[in-house]
């Protein structure tokens, strides 16, 4: 996680119990809660009659923004808080990650205490501000949340014994759950935050999108573990709070993860809510299938205004490269729904930053999918703070600010006669609005700012090693996973001995997620968890030549996120277990496994834990520095242990151990080069390759305070950053699309600053004569001189793979009772491929080498195939809907004719 001391200690001064006159204030500044709703002593009640939110007897609609408190620096909540009153909202919707609030205790060996006072885990703060902005709470609590988050917010040591039962009614999970939710909830109680106290949360919503996991209908279990959150939640909170349930606007989803009447005893007191909305008529429809009469009032959880992104996709894949028009056009029929009543809340209002090692992963049709640390998410509000604009330039948050203020208001709206809840007079506001006058633009750095990283340290040096980790865990017949020696997040170092005379191929199974190895403290090679994503050969990486003495091999593995989100109900069980990091399996040396014992009859493995935290950095800036290694300009040579490289205008010459390697410069890094048997299949060993970088830059006070972005050039290729103690995320420029790091204007101060890198991989660059760089700048998303990888040809018909994997697999889901969005996805995967392959033609230019070129022939049958395939789905959808005599819906007339455009 992050530093706590990178974070200035909010001033929490308490309320006054009588407040006799209050001065106006601007938007962005907090409220003093006891003046804040004009000092009524009923207890404030959110209720639901004749289809519509009711508020102190007076009609009520939710217009909610979302924002993660976790994703954005606790000095700027303020900031995003007052942004979203300004764009016309009432109300906030937040999650709250189990894992960000309770880690593993090393000490006792069990989860630790519930953090909800550090700094950047002050949920009770972020409340009180939001209410002093008098904006009201949509809480969603979990226990899993999604949200692209680590491992959808669950706590990875729920899997440190082995196989357990999650997200249903078994212990001990359910026992873990009673726990975390007995020290939340209460703490919400007892500092008055829950509406009939006076404070802001008044809908409280129990799991997340269930639907896609369990099945309420038809598994006991799972009924159950929904009925016990929710008799937890009343235990806790009392009637305070509506509860509710949120799933896709799909029947099948709906039918297995709501709480409904005929499912459940609780049917009428959790309300279902539903997701997505693309036709909102259609939505609310399905929605009152699943509530009893007249308690349905339409609220669109999740409105979705753009999408998140993952290492190595295209920058703005589908729904994030929505345009604000469009956005805005969703959002205004969301609210004509029952008669102009429709509630909303926009995922997201604001996206934000996963940082430190909080970004979680994905799965699509098998691929393994890591998320960037940037959650933009294509929202009104920036990652940075600023308008949010679509690729045309249009300004989302204006678009958006348009259609809300244009609406009745959310707070005491009348109904129009037509409506079902007509019998209700017109009514006030049930209370003071939102304050709407929106801060000032948010401060940007004046210039660019370059760093100097002069102190390096070796990261696979035993010295090195030994200190941050107080010598390993040793020792173990096996590697074990992470989360069995106590490492949840971050990096993890396998160290064994290697029997004099070894070599050959090294293999190991069941890799999580991506691996550097070391022999003596020199890069041998990197491995990936899966073939074909990351251009590593599955066959293993070959090794140094054997010698008549042992070595130390030292394997370093990465944790890039574990995966929160499987839409195979079937499947998602089993893995969620499988969702442990670090290796899994075994490792072998020319077929042999590595499970060798020594002479003192020890095991030979030792595991060093690496979560660079504030202890292990503190270490590290202790540690003696040396001046970096290993740099490459245009001539020379540098020494790189046994080995030596030198440098021409034109070619890079290796020698390891008296056998040469001869490396053009801009060689293809997707096909190894030709190699004797005796040399490894990798880039040559590089001082730059897990190491650690230092360097210190000063700031005029003029830019103390101010926004800025991270941006590494030349040689960097893959790490990850800290900025005064404060973790950004990890960067990955080979494979993009996130170029930079954001780094919040808080941490900036006037004078010095520290910047800390850790390399675990070099680019080509590196050979190529580029020096490395870094800088900060005043905007996003700058690249230097490189060109994105990801705009090769190469690159792209990797790309086209997934595209026509993923149409296939769309077409599979037609006999289901979610056939009508299996036909949506596929046209949206048949849309990419047609979109690729004119990239990949264009990109097949003349200047790119021949050897680059991917052949024409693959991606045209591909094309040819996925249309077919597609045009077969359409057919059968259209006779399905014949046979079952049903008329045919506004969204069905819309798939015919985009099929016959494509």
């Amino acid at each position: 996680g992050n530093s706590e001391r990178a974070v200035r200690p909010p001033s929490r001064p308490r309320p006054p119990l009588l407040v006799l006159r209050a001065a106006p204030l601007p938007a962005y500044t907090s409220m003093d809660l006891g003046a804040l709703f004009g000092g009524s002593s009923a207890p404030a009640r959110l209720l639901i009659e004749r289809d519509q939110f009711v508020l102190d007897g007076q009609n009520f609609t939710v217009r909610a923004g979302c924002v993660h408190y976790f994703r954005v620096h606790p000095d700027l909540w303020e900031d995003r808080l007052a942004r979203i009153a300004a764009l016309g909202l009432n109300a906030v919707q937040t999650y709250v990650p189990w894992n960000y609030h309770q880690a593993w205790n090393a000490s006792s060996l069990g989860p630790a205490r519930v953090d909800l006072d550090s700094p950047s885990r002050d949920l009770p703060r972020f409340l009180r501000l939001a209410h002093g902005l008098r904006l009201r709470v949509v809480l969603r609590p979990g226990p899993y949340v999604c949200g692209e988050f680590e491992f959808g917010g669950l706590p990875a040591w729920l899997l440190r014994d082995g196989p357990i039962e999650l997200r249903t009614d078994a212990e001990p999970y359910m026992g873990h759950v009673e726990r975390w939710w007995g020290e939340l909830l209460p703490r919400l109680r007892r500092e008055g935050l829950m509406l009939d106290d006076g404070g802001p949360v008044m809908l409280v919503q129990i799991e997340n999108e269930y639907g896609h996991f369990g099945d309420v209908s038809e598994v006991e279990a799972d009924r159950r573990y929904l009925e016990r959150l929710a008799d937890l939640a009343r235990r806790h909170l009392g009637d305070g709070a509506q509860l509710f349930t949120s799933d896709p606007d799909d029947l099948a989803k709906l039918t297995r993860g709501t709480l409904s009447p005929s499912a459940s005893r609780l049917g009428s007191e959790v309300l279902t809510t539903v997701d997505s909305c693309d036709v909102p008529e259609d939505a609310w429809a399905a929605q009152r299938s699943f509530n009893p009469p007249g308690r349905s009032p339409f609220f669109c959880s999740e409105l979705w205004v753009g999408w998140f992104a993952h290492w190595g996709e295209p920058a703005r894949p589908n729904l994030a490269a929505q345009r604000a028009r469009d956005v805005a056009e969703r959002l205004r029929r969301v609210l004509a729904v029952n008669g102009g009543t429709g509630s909303v809340s926009l995922y997201m209002a604001h996206g934000g930053t996963s940082f430190g090692w909080w970004a979680g992963a994905n799965t699509a049709d098998g691929m393994y999918l890591p998320d960037t640390p940037s959650y933009d998410y294509g929202a009104p509000i920036g990652e940075g703070g600023g308008h949010g604009l679509d690729e045309a330039g249009g300004d989302k948050y204006a678009a958006l600010q348009s259609v809300l203020l244009e609406a009745p208001s959310g707070g005491g709206s009348s109904v129009p006669s037509s409506s079902p809840s007509a019998s209700r007079p017109p009514s006030p506001p049930a209370e003071p609005q939102p304050l709407r006058e929106e801060p000032p633009p948010p401060r940007r750095l004046s210039s660019t700012v370059e760093v100097e990283l002069p102190e390096a340290v070796r990261l696979m040096e035993a010295e090195t090693l030994a200190a941050l980790s107080g010598g390993g865990r040793c020792c173990d017949e096996l590697p074990l996973p992470m989360e069995e020696v106590g490492c949840d997040y971050g990096i993890v170092v396998y160290e064994t001995e290697l029997p004099a005379g070894s070599g050959g191929p090294l293999q190991v199974s069941r890799l999580r997620d991506r691996l550097l190895a070391f022999v003596d403290g020199e890069f041998v090679g990197r491995m990936y968890r899966q073939q074909g994503w990351g251009r590593a050969d599955p066959k293993g990486l070959l090794m140094p030549p054997p010698r008549p003495y042992p070595r130390t091999l030292r394997l370093l593995v990465e944790n890039l996120g574990r995966v929160g989100f499987v839409d195979l109900p079937w499947f998602s069980r089993t893995f969620l277990l499988d969702q442990r990091k670090g290796i899994l399996g075994g490792v072998w040396l020319n077929g042999t496994l590595l499970n060798r014992t020594g002479p003192d009859g020890q095991a030979g493995w030792r595991t060093h834990c690496l979560p660079f935290d504030d202890a292990q950095l503190d270490v590290l800036r202790r540690l003696p520095a040396r001046q970096p290694s290993g740099l490459l300009d245009t001539a020379g040579s540098v020494a790189l242990g046994a080995g030596s490289v030198a440098l021409d205008a034109g070619s890079v010459a290796v020698s390891v151990a008296g056998a040469m390697l001869h490396l053009a410069q801009g060689s293809d890094r997707d096909s190894p080069p030709s190699l004797p048997s005796s040399l490894p299949s990798s880039q040559p060993p590089s001082a730059a390759t897990a190491t650690f970088y230092r360097g210190a830059f000063e700031l005029p006070s003029a830019d103390a305070g101010a926004d800025a972005w991270l941006a590494l050039g030349g040689g960097w290729a893959h790490g990850t950053a800290w900025v005064n103690g404060w973790h950004l995320g990890r960067y990955w420029l080979p494979e993009g699309p996130q170029r930079s790091l954001y780094v919040p204007g808080p941490l900036l101060r006037e004078g010095g600053n520290e910047l800390l890198l850790l390399s675990l991989d070099v680019a080509e660059a590196e050979a190529d004569g580029q020096p490395r760089w870094a800088r900060l700048y005043p905007s996003p998303n700058h690249t230097g001189a490189r060109s994105a990888p990801q705009e090769t040809a190469a690159a792209s018909s990797r790309q086209l793979q997934i595209y026509s994997y993923a149409a296939a697999y769309s077409a599979t889901k037609l006999t289901s009772a979610n056939a009508r969005h299996a036909v949506v996805d596929a046209f949206s995967h048949l849309e990419g491929l047609l979109s690729l392959g004119s990239k990949i033609i264009r990109l097949r230019a003349p200047a790119e080498p021949a050897a680059q070129r991917p052949s024409a022939a693959p991606i045209v049958a591909a094309i040819a195939a996925a249309g077919a395939l597609l045009a077969l789905v359409a057919a059968a959808y259209v006779f399905r809907a014949g046979r079952l005599r049903r008329p045919w819906r506004r969204r069905d007339r819309a798939l015919a004719r985009r099929f016959f455009l494509v």
